[in-house]
C-alpha cells in the first residue's frame, strides 16, 4: 500500500486533498450507510447441551401466593404459572425465608394442617400487619403442602430454601433448632413422597457476612447438611449464594460429598450507570451475567465440574437511579437479554426471577416494585417481563448453538433438538429503529426452504404494552436469507 505521504510528493495539493475528503466521505458512509449487517447461526457448534423445560423460572412468596387462602375471580395463580411455563419454583422467597419456620413443633402433629410462622419478631415480615398475626403466624399465606400441591400438578421442579440466619436474630431458634427443623422438613417431605429437587442452605449467604462469616457459614453447612442427607440420602443440597464463588469453592473442596449444585444471583447493579436510560441500554454491548460467569468458571475447574448452577434470583432490579422503575418494553427486551445468556452457560439449570409479586408491596401493584415482579396483583396477569418468560419457555429447547453478529443493536441465539431435525432462532433488536440484516445458516437442518416467523415487540421503549404476532415465513436461499426486524422487538423463526 503506497502512503499518502507517498503520494503526497506525485500529486498536486488541490488534488490530494479533494481524494482524501473522497476517501474520508466513503469510509464514513460505508460505515454507516452500506456496512452490512450479519448474523452467523452455526448449528453444527453446540455451546450447551439439553436446555430444561422452563428453564425461565421464578421465585414465589408464601405471603401473597396463594390460591387456597386468598382466592383471585380473574385468574387463579396456579393457571398464571401454568402460561408462564415456569420448570421451578422457589420457596418460599429469598431473604424473607430466613425468618421463615415451615413448621411448629410438634413435627409429627400435622392432623390440622402446617403451622407455618416467623422465626424472630424482631425482623421482617413481623411486622407488616397486613400480611402477619401478633402471634408470628401468617394471615392466608401459602404453606408447603399448597406450594408442593402446586408443584405436582404443573410438574414443576420445587427448590426450597432452608433458613440458616434467624439463629442470629434476636429472640430467634438456635443453630440446633434450626438444624432439626430442617431435618424435620426433610423427613415430611420424604413421608409425603414429596420430589423436592434442590434443598438451598440459605439466601445470599456471602452477603450477610456480618452475621455469619464464611469460614461459620461452611461450618454449618456441613452439619445441617449432614443432618439433613441422613434423613435422607436422595436429595440433592446446594449453598445460597450471591456472587461469592469462593464460598462454593471451600464447600466443594473441604465436603465435595455435601454439595449437588451451587448458586448465584444476577442483578443488573453493576450497571446502573453505564445503562442509566434507554439510549444507553441500546448502546451498550455488555452481557450482563458477570457473576454467573464467574460462578460458571468456578464450577468448570472444580472437582465436580458437571453439576447445576441455579440463578436462584435474577432479574433488573433494583433500578432506579434514573432508569425508572416501570416494567415496561425496554425493560422486558433488556431482560430478555440477560436471560438467554444466563441459559447458554452450560451448567445453568434453571433462572428464577425475582419474583411472582412483591410482598414488600403487601398486596397491591406499587410502581417502585413494578419492575421486580411478572403478574399483577389484582388479577395475576402478566406484565412485560412475564411476557418475556412465557415467550422464552414456549420456545428455547433442545441445545443452544453458537451464533455470532456484527449488528450493532442485534442480539441473536439459536437452538436445535437432538435429532437435529427442528430448529429455532432469536433475533432481539434492541434499537427503536428497523434492523436489516443478512442471515448465514450453518449445518441448517436439511430441506428447510423457509421458515416461519413470529414477532414479540413494543410501540416505544416505555410502552407497557406487548404484542406478539406471526409474521410471513421466510424464504431461504441456500444457506441465507434477508430479513427486517421491527423496532423493539424479538424476532422468532422456526421451522
Amino acid at each position: 500500500m503506497i502512503s499518502l505521504i507517498t503520494l503526497s510528493k506525485k500529486i498536486k495539493p488541490k488534488y490530494l486533498f479533494s481524494k482524501m475528503v473522497l476517501s474520508v466521505f466513503f469510509i464514513a458512509m460505508g460505515c454507516t450507510v452500506f456496512a452490512q449487517q450479519n448474523v452467523q447461526i452455526d448449528f453444527g457448534k453446540v455451546v450447551k447441551k439439553n436446555v430444561r423445560k422452563g428453564a425461565a423460572s421464578a421465585n414465589v412468596c408464601w405471603l401473597t401466593d396463594s390460591d387456597k387462602k386468598r382466592p383471585n375471580d380473574k385468574q387463579s395463580f396456579a393457571n398464571a404459572i401454568k402460561e408462564l411455563g415456569c420448570g421451578s419454583l422457589r420457596f418460599p422467597y429469598g431473604h424473607l425465608a430466613d425468618n421463615y419456620l415451615w413448621h411448629t413443633p410438634p413435627y409429627d402433629d400435622t392432623k390440622n394442617g402446617l403451622r407455618p410462622k416467623v422465626a424472630s419478631k424482631e425482623e421482617q415480615p413481623y411486622n407488616w400487619k397486613e400480611l402477619v398475626n401478633d402471634d408470628g403466624t401468617f394471615k392466608s399465606a401459602m404453606d408447603f403442602d399448597e406450594y408442593m400441591g402446586l408443584c405436582q400438578k404443573l410438574d414443576i421442579k420445587p427448590l426450597v430454601v432452608v433458613n440458616v440466619f434467624s439463629q442470629k436474630y434476636k429472640d430467634g431458634p438456635t443453630a440446633d433448632e434450626l438444624i432439626t427443623a430442617a431435618t424435620e422438613w426433610v423427613k415430611y417431605a420424604k413421608r409425603k413422597n414429596y420430589k423436592v429437587a434442590y434443598w438451598q442452605i440459605g439466601n445470599e449467604v456471602d452477603h450477610h457476612r456480618k452475621l455469619l462469616s464464611q469460614d461459620a457459614y461452611v461450618d454449618f453447612y456441613q452439619k445441617i447438611t449432614t443432618a439433613m442427607k441422613a434423613a435422607d440420602p436422595s436429595i440433592k443440597v446446594g449453598p445460597g449464594i450471591l456472587e461469592k464463588s469462593e464460598y462454593f469453592d471451600a464447600i466443594v473442596s473441604k465436603y465435595p460429598n455435601l454439595i449437588d449444585f451451587t448458586s448465584a444471583h444476577q442483578y443488573a447493579w453493576q450497571f446502573i450507570k453505564s445503562c442509566s436510560n434507554y439510549e444507553k441500554w441500546k448502546a451498550n454491548t455488555e452481557d450482563y451475567i458477570p457473576v454467573v460467569k464467574e460462578m460458571q468458571d468456578a464450577v468448570s475447574r472444580s472437582k465436580k465440574p458437571d453439576m447445576d448452577i441455579v440463578i436462584t434470583e435474577t432479574g433488573l432490579s433494583p433500578i432506579g437511579k434514573g432508569m425508572g422503575d416501570i416494567n415496561n418494553t425496554y425493560k422486558a427486551l433488556w431482560y430478555f437479554n440477560m436471560l438467554m445468556n444466563e441459559l447458554t452457560m452450560p451448567n445453568v439449570a434453571y433462572s428464577y426471577f425475582w419474583g411472582t409479586h412483591s410482598p414488600w408491596t403487601g398486596l397491591k401493584d406499587n410502581d417502585a416494585h413494578d419492575v421486580e415482579v411478572l403478574l399483577r396483583v389484582d388479577d395475576n396477569s402478566r406484565k412485560p417481563i412475564g411476557e418475556v418468560v412465557k415467550l422464552v419457555n414456549e420456545n428455547l429447547f433442545g441445545n443452544m448453538v453458537k451464533t455470532t453478529t456484527n449488528a450493532n443493536f442485534v442480539r441473536s441465539y439459536a437452538s436445535i433438538n437432538d435429532k437435529k431435525n427442528n430448529c429455532k432462532v432469536f433475533l432481539l433488536n434492541k434499537s427503536n429503529e428497523p434492523q436489516k440484516l443478512i442471515l448465514n445458516f450453518n449445518q441448517l437442518p436439511k430441506n428447510i426452504k423457509s421458515l416461519k416467523a413470529k414477532e414479540f415487540k413494543g410501540d416505544s421503549p416505555e410502552s407497557i404494552i406487548i404484542n406478539t404476532k406471526d409474521l410471513k415465513a421466510i424464504s431461504i436461499s441456500g444457506n441465507s436469507t434477508e430479513i427486517t426486524l421491527s423496532p423493539l422487538s424479538v424476532t422468532i423463526l422456526q421451522n
